[in-house]
């Protein structure tokens, strides 16, 4: 943040900041803002959320009465939170238990205000200039964006899934009046068929009840709207890939979802979770041989400090490999990751119980049972969750068999 001293030099600055910025502000998508805040996309996609934030907050001091960078700070202090809990991972947040099983972290109180602060003054600006014309367009569709933010931090945040409903609400219908006025406003399309895709996918005994209430929903629709605004889109045309393609492995379109990831990080070579999600849509494809081909080469990259790629968490990201080698069959080399992991230090007592736990199974598989109760004993030793306590007390009782 800059400090600026004195009150009349503070004022004179302002005013010749007013004069040269309120004709480049007329249009929330000029060509110069977006040249200035694309290298902060670019950063938010190679996982340099510090970078990203500081550009975002350094425009926002530019752009005083722009609503997308403080929307686009908030987004990324999000994102920065789902990053360090491990929640951008395909595998996890495709799992039935994602939305109802609490993260064992807090955010900080810190955090936490950064995020509403900036998604506040990003409200507030929308709200200004709504308040000279009501008929703006684009600051209504930021100020669905704020809405849809806040949803998003609802559920994958905070778990409240009221909060999640009514800004969801908020965010679909602003912008689907958006582009019922203007069908040419490619952005909103990202909401509207978002909003499609889940309502056609309610079960049964919800579904009715939102038809009952005037919603309805298509998935075919939904994915073209979808398509539209990953085409044309001017800000989410690579956020809206990203819900492609998860929405495309959750209807078994995985060719579809294969090449937007690699697609992705294709563009955004430095984004290491782009290239495990390669090879988890591989496993879904049944194709274990070449998705063990990427998960090595993920693996190749950490080791050698590949910018963004030594961030990888090596313990989980290790335990993690050798449980997929060992769904593959490829049993030593499950146990040479298992054991790369055991040999780390400086290692939580938790975490080193998981290990020695994978550990224990692959013996078994293996018909090494003498080995594989030596490690379930380990965890019984290190754990302090119960449930990998009661995973090694089955185990020592009989066998794993997969």
């Amino acid at each position: 943040m800059v400090f600026r001293s004195g009150i009349f030099l503070s004022t004179l600055i302002c005013s010749f900041l007013q004069v040269i910025a309120a004709p480049e502000e007329k249009s929330l998508r000029s060509s110069e803002f977006l040249r200035q805040v694309e290298p902060g996309f670019r950063r938010l996609y190679e996982l340099e959320y510090e970078a990203a934030l500081d550009l975002f907050e350094r425009l926002s001091e530019e752009w005083p009465e722009h609503p997308g960078p403080p929307l686009y700070a908030a987004s990324t202090v999000w994102l920065r939170e789902m990053y360090v809990r491990s929640d951008l991972d395909l595998d996890k947040f495709l799992s039935p238990s994602y939305f109802t099983q609490k993260s064992g972290r807090k955010m900080t109180e810190e955090d936490r205000r950064c995020f509403k602060k900036h998604l506040d003054e990003a409200d507030a600006r929308c709200k200004r200039r709504l308040s000279v014309d009501p008929d703006d367009l684009e600051a209504r569709y930021f100020q669905g964006a704020v809405a849809g933010i806040r949803a998003a931090f609802a559920i994958t945040v905070e778990r409240d899934v009221g909060d999640a409903i009514k800004y969801g609400k908020r965010a679909y219908q602003t912008h689907l009046e958006l582009v019922e006025e203007d069908p040419t406003f490619y952005d909103a399309y990202m909401t509207v068929g978002l909003y499609e895709y889940i309502v056609d996918n309610l079960p049964w005994y919800i579904k009715w009840l939102a038809i009952l209430a005037g919603y309805q929903g298509s998935k075919e629709r939904g994915f073209e709207y979808l398509r539209l605004a990953g085409e044309q889109g001017v800000y989410v045309a690579d956020d809206t890939k990203v819900i492609q393609m998860v929405l495309f492995v959750r209807e078994k379109r995985y060719r579809d979802a294969l090449r937007i990831a690699r697609e992705l990080h294709q563009r955004y070579p430095g984004n290491w979770l782009l290239h495990v999600n390669q090879a988890q849509i591989l496993e879904r494809m049944r194709e274990t041989e070449q998705a063990a081909r990427v998960y090595r080469q993920v693996l190749e990259l950490q080791r050698q400090g590949r910018p963004h790629y030594d961030d990888i968490p090596l313990l989980p990201f290790l335990t993690q490999l050798g449980r997929k080698f060992r769904t593959f069959g490829d049993f030593e080399t499950a146990q040479s990751f298992l054991h790369a992991a055991l040999s780390a230090s400086d290692v939580d007592p938790n975490e080193r119980a998981e290990v020695h736990l994978e550990t224990a199974k692959t013996f078994d598989l293996q018909g090494m049972r003498e080995a594989a109760l030596d490690h379930y004993r380990q965890v019984l030793e290190l754990a302090r969750e119960k449930d990998l306590r009661r995973e090694a007390e089955r185990y020592l009782k009989s066998p794993y068999t997969g």
